[in-house]
């Protein structure tokens, strides 16, 4: 009996860990590298509720250069919100979003600002496309910082989970295998441990597709207010495909260690 809880627990314990790695290993790999998160982003930034997001944050920075601007702003905004989706901004946004996503992970919230001075410029040059007779200048200095980031102290805890997210990625699957093996064996030998290790990974991959599709809802069902709430609901469209394949391949890994454990010895070798 002690046997068959201590094995209950070390199984479920490891399923958990393993899930913990899933996570984190998705996250090392798609938010917390600097140059796929920068890629990741130039492509939510296309989504129409984010670039109308930033098109209001840019359009009033641009009103605030020019006051006379003032009874344009609306058409101001949509001409920034057009430009925001152009796919000639690729380079731009990569090149602004790189360095502030280093800074973040690398602890130097405080450095984090998007240096979008370009983007003022092609807003003003299609504004002066839409209406020659306007007198514009671009902002001097179009920064977007804290206003649109976030919060310094968010900024700064992002920074310290990045560091716990990197070592979980390897270190809590690796202890979740070896626990369910344990578990495993202490039920009935190696065949055994190879069945709870692969039953452990199907369980895992589950529960994690269970948690992306409870995601998607919620991500949903979020109302856009500004471009932190946009880019969350564009984000995860943007990153659940990924996880939906991360998920199969743990399961289809899990289905066929599973298996494994079923076949038979040869009886010639015994």
């Amino acid at each position: 009996m002690a046997s068959r809880i201590g094995a209950g627990i070390l199984a479920v314990l490891g399923t958990l860990l393993l899930i913990v790695g899933i996570v984190a290993g998705f996250a090392r790999y798609e938010v917390l590298d600097s140059a796929r998160f920068a890629a990741n982003a130039d492509q939510i930034r296309k989504d129409p509720q984010v670039a109308n997001q930033l098109g209001i944050v840019i359009g009033d920075r641009v009103v605030a250069a020019n006051p006379d601007l003032r009874l344009l702003r609306p058409l101001v905004q949509r001409t920034a919100t057009s430009v925001l989706t152009k796919d000639s901004l690729t380079p731009l946004v990569a090149g602004a979003v790189q360095p502030v996503h280093e800074a973040i992970v690398s602890g130097r919230a405080s450095d984090a600002a998007l240096e979008l001075n370009q983007v003022g410029a092609q807003v003003v040059e299609a504004l002066h496309t839409v209406r020659p007779d306007l007198q514009i200048s671009a902002p001097s200095d179009l920064t977007v910082g804290q206003q649109v980031l976030g919060a310094q102290q968010a900024l700064e805890t992002a920074a310290k989970a990045s560091r716990w997210v990197s070592l979980a990625s390897w270190l809590s699957p690796l202890i979740g295998v070896l626990l369910l093996l344990v578990a495993g064996g202490l039920r009935g030998g190696g065949r055994r441990a190879i069945r709870w290790l692969g039953v452990g990974l199907i369980c895992a991959a589950a529960i994690f597709a269970i948690v992306v599709g409870v995601g998607a809802l919620l991500a949903h069902s979020i109302a856009v207010t500004s471009v932190a709430t946009a880019s969350i609901k564009a984000g995860w469209a943007q990153f659940a495909p990924t996880m939906w394949i991360l998920a199969g391949i743990v399961a289809a890994v899990g289905v066929v260690v599973t298996a494994l454990s079923h076949l038979r010895k040869d009886p010639q070798r015994g």
